[in-house]
Formats: C-alpha cells, structure tokens, sequence
C-alpha cells in the first residue's frame, strides 16, 4: 500500500502536473512567470537574490510574519529592518513604513491572517523609494484586493504550497515563485538551481 502511495504521488507531481500547476498559479495572480520550487523559503531565497538582496542590503518586513522572511534574509547576509503592524488589521502599517522607507534596500511584503493589507501605499511608498518588493501571498492565496489577486503586487511574489496553507498537498513541501519580467526570472531560475535546484 506504501508503495502504491508512493507511485501515486511521484505520478502525480510529474513534470506535466507540475506545469499544469505552474500556469495555473500564474493565470490566477495574472503573471507571465511561475518558478515551483521545493518550499517556500526557498522561493523567497531564490527571490531575494533574483532582487539582488545581499550582504549589508536593509530589508523591511513586519514584525508578525512567518520565521522564514526573517530566516532567509539573514541567509542572504541581508539585515533585517522591522516594521510595525496596524492593529486593526495585523498587517503593515504605512506610518511605519514611510517612517522607514529610506533605510530599506527590498520589502518583503507579507499580508498576513487573509485580511486586508494596504497594497497600493506599499507599491506607491517602495515605487517612490526606489526599492523592491517581494510579495509573499503565502496566506491570502486566491483573495482580491482592488480586482487583482494577491501574489500579483511584487516585483517578485512567492507561495508556499506547504499543509497548513491554502493550496496544499498533505505531507508535501512546495512553493512557488511568480514575476512578469523575464530578467528577473533568469536570475531567480539561476538562484534555485545553485541553491540545489527548485
């Protein structure tokens, strides 16, 4: 029975299922570019170097977010730089982060609890800052804000496909990385398979 198990998963995560499951994540968020990868950190490390997020960069996050941010920046020898949340919605406050707008190098930008977050002040603040955003919609898979799905709003977006999030597969590990600019692309392939493949 293990091993029927076992055939079944292996069938069913094929390189076909896996493209299926790629152009679905990417024509649900509206991007031309979806990446699977083993989890999601590992997508949002191949997406912090695809940024060019490293050693001595400043990147901004919430201090109520997944460990992974925090792990994966510090990885990239980046520093971490913690924003406030707004207590009405546990997500980023924009009064913390246009007061800390012009130390960060990058933004990962996670909407947490599927609840709104303030996506056009954090695209129009990182916009008018010069600096990128990683979006990771890990929680809010399949929920719109203002007619576009989350996981659509960064410069590169990340999902983590793992059990207790909204798309999963039981006992299955995964992510997703997701962009429109094939450049950024490029480098975010090349990240994951010097990391040990996607």
């Amino acid at each position: 029975l293990l091993k029927e198990r076992a055939d079944w998963i292996k069938k069913a995560a094929g390189p076909k299922a896996q493209g299926r499951l790629a152009e679905t994540l990417a024509a649900l968020t509206g991007r031309r570019y979806c990446l699977l990868t083993a989890s999601g950190r590992s997508a949002i490390r191949a997406g912090l170097a695809a940024l060019g997020t490293g050693r001595g960069s400043m990147v901004g996050m919430t201090d109520v977010t997944h460990p992974s941010a925090l792990d994966e920046t510090r990885a990239a020898g980046a520093k971490p730089e913690f924003l406030d949340i707004d207590p009405t919605n546990l997500n980023m406050s924009a009064k913390a982060l246009k007061a800390g707008a012009g130390r960060l190098d990058a933004l990962i930008f996670t909407p947490m609890f599927s609840t709104s977050a303030p996506v056009k002040t954090v695209r129009a603040i990182a916009d008018a800052n010069g600096f990128p955003v990683l979006e990771d919609a890990s929680q809010v898979m399949g929920i719109s804000c203002g007619g576009r799905h989350y996981g659509s709003f960064g410069d590169i977006s990340v999902f983590s496909l793992y059990s207790y999030k909204p798309v999963s597969f039981p006992r299955a590990k995964a992510g997703a990385l997701l962009c429109d600019d094939p450049a950024l692309f490029r480098k975010a392939v090349k990240a994951a398979a010097a990391a040990g493949g996607p």
